[in-house]
């Protein structure tokens, strides 16, 4: 059998102050790493919302309302803390960060119908910040598309940044029961925007990409580009 970790992590509020660690067990030691606290300057009561994204070798942790994003780098198992873009502190922003085609990390974000994309960039300085890198404009295929959705719907949000592409998901849930949602991908290396599928009944999705199911056939535009390979 070949070796293998198992990465557990663990919060602790008891002093006020959330702290956040990572302990790491090895198969080939049978031992648990011993860990070390970080602190993170978030309230810990229980309204805030916390949630974790990957991306690449990170993991990005976030409490709802703070505004700094906790990253944990899988290959050295160490943690770090970066100040968080103004913009998404607004509570009608929805944002999750993942990584480019280049394994960069970057952050999308959904506001008002409007989408921008930070990276993470280092400063002279040294120091790691996220940088507004792109914008849709209004006057482009996907601006319209995005000016379209508003009359349609009412709320954008971003469900995942991964492979250089990401998930958004657009919902009208203001006069019925169901909630209709359509879901869209965004290109991050051309800026295009693709609908991709409706779905009345939910909008909770875990994107995956995977290999076309044999049982299947070939259909639609996977059969079409079979045929015409040399």
């Amino acid at each position: 059998m070949s070796s293998f970790r198992v990465v557990r992590y663990d919060r602790d509020t008891r002093q006020g102050v959330l702290r956040v660690h990572v302990n790491v067990f090895s198969s080939d030691t049978l031992e648990w790493s011993i860990p070390t606290w970080v602190d993170y300057s978030a309230n810990p009561g229980h309204k805030n919302l916390w949630s974790n994204m990957q991306g690449n070798q990170l993991i990005h942790y976030w409490v709802s309302g703070n505004p700094h994003l906790v990253t944990l780098d899988r290959a050295t198992m160490e943690f770090s803390v970066a100040k968080l873009p103004h913009i998404l502190m607004d509570e009608d922003c929805d944002f999750k960060v993942g990584e480019v085609n280049n394994g960069t990390p970057c952050l999308v974000y959904a506001i008002d119908f409007s989408i921008g994309v930070f990276l993470r960039c280092t400063d002279g300085d040294g120091v790691e910040r996220w940088v507004l890198d792109r914008a849709i404009p209004s006057d482009t295929d996907a601006g319209r598309i995005l000016l379209e959705l508003k009359r349609m719907y009412n709320e954008l949000l971003v469900l995942a940044v991964r492979d250089g592409f990401a998930y958004l998901v657009a919902l009208d849930n203001s006069d019925s029961p169901l909630i209709t949602s359509l879901f869209l991908s965004l290109c991050l290396e051309t800026m295009e925007l693709e609908k991709l599928f409706q779905n009345p009944f939910a909008y909770h999705a875990v994107p995956y990409v995977m290999a076309w199911p044999p049982l299947i056939g070939n259909y639609g535009r996977f059969a079409h580009e079979q045929i015409n390979m040399p």
